[in-house]
């Protein structure tokens, strides 16, 4: 039975933790092991819950539902992206053992999170909705940690389902934002997390990459994208150092003449060189046109797709010679 202030320690306790996987994978551990959460998940059809496997085969997953062999590995992320080779060691280790994974991505993780036909992706509603479901009773202690855990969550699912706040630099915020707004795309994109001493920047690639064909140019690959909400053109610049600001320069005279040809608004960024370089960006913020009433409008969303597209392909068109200065 609980004491007096057993809740709000727990509540406490999540809350400071919530960022930590750790957290995660010891509360997910005893729910699935004690209750019929697995089951309400669809990930379990026996009637005795499974044992659960503690990071399994080296750690290279979080938890592993099993009865006697793993049956179901799952994989829990907390606001952190699930690399390319990691996910590609995971599906070989599933096809090896012939059995499915499931990823449970809580936070920004979900949006940013890889579609595979033969893994189940997670999110925080549906999690929330089935620990609801197989909530043990409230007079034991796993019925309170899980009640606990509920809680938490719910902040969360309303965190997923509230209206848009354009001003908002949450990395949740931008990646709700950007599934919705691609969602209305001709291209299959996922948001991705770059951190670098400024901070994190929340990005969105438009898969427009293209790679320079003229003369000088070959050491060029174009791309535009979305960087915390605003709509830059871009330039990866894999040649001479020394040239690095004039291809810069070169691809902006091009962007800003094309922008004038379609009668396109746009801005000029701070001068920097590096390897990736933003060269231009439309005016202002995407989500002062994108959003209306704090929902994403598809159409507004589609139209600015093609508005940046048009801008790059019409660049690229009539790009510059690239000469030594």
């Amino acid at each position: 039975m609980s004491g007096p202030g057993t809740d709000d320690g727990l509540s406490l306790l999540l809350d400071r933790g919530w960022g930590q996987e750790r957290l995660h994978q010891l509360i997910l551990r005893e729910l699935l092991a004690q209750t019929q959460l697995a089951t309400v998940l669809c990930l379990w059809s026996d009637p005795e819950p499974p044992v659960v496997m503690y990071e399994p085969f080296g750690g290279l997953f979080d938890l592993a539902l099993a009865e006697g062999a793993p049956r179901i590995l799952l994989e829990i992320k907390v606001g952190a992206d699930l690399g390319y080779h990691q996910r590609d060691r995971q599906r070989a280790k599933g096809l090896e053992l012939g059995v499915g994974r499931a990823y449970v991505l809580l936070g920004p993780s979900f949006f940013a999170g890889q579609d595979e036909a033969d893994a189940r992706n997670i999110g925080v509603p549906e999690l929330a909705q089935a620990i609801e479901e197989s909530l043990p009773p409230l007079e034991t202690a796993l019925g309170q940690l899980g009640s606990a855990y509920l809680r938490r969550l719910e902040v969360d699912v309303r965190s997923w389902t509230a209206e848009h706040d354009v001003r908002s630099t949450s990395g949740l915020d931008l990646f709700r934002l950007y599934a919705e707004m691609t969602a209305a795309w001709p291209v299959d994109v996922r948001p991705t997390k770059v951190t670098h001493h400024g901070g994190p920047d929340w990005i969105v690639n438009a898969d427009a990459w293209t790679k320079g064909a003229l003369p000088g140019w070959e050491c060029a690959n174009f791309y535009w994208e979305m960087v915390n909400g605003r709509t830059r053109f871009k330039l990866h610049w894999e040649g001479d150092e020394r040239l690095r600001l004039i291809a810069r320069n070169g691809f902006r005279e091009a962007l800003e003449q094309a922008a004038s040809e379609l009668a396109v608004p746009v801005a000029r960024t701070k001068t920097k060189a590096g390897a990736y370089m933003t060269s231009l960006e439309l005016a202002g913020d995407a989500r002062d046109e994108v959003v209306v009433e704090g929902r994403v409008n598809p159409e507004r969303s589609l139209a600015l797709y093609r508005r940046a597209t048009a801008v790059f392909e019409r660049a690229l068109e009539i790009l510059p010679a690239l000469e030594p200065a």
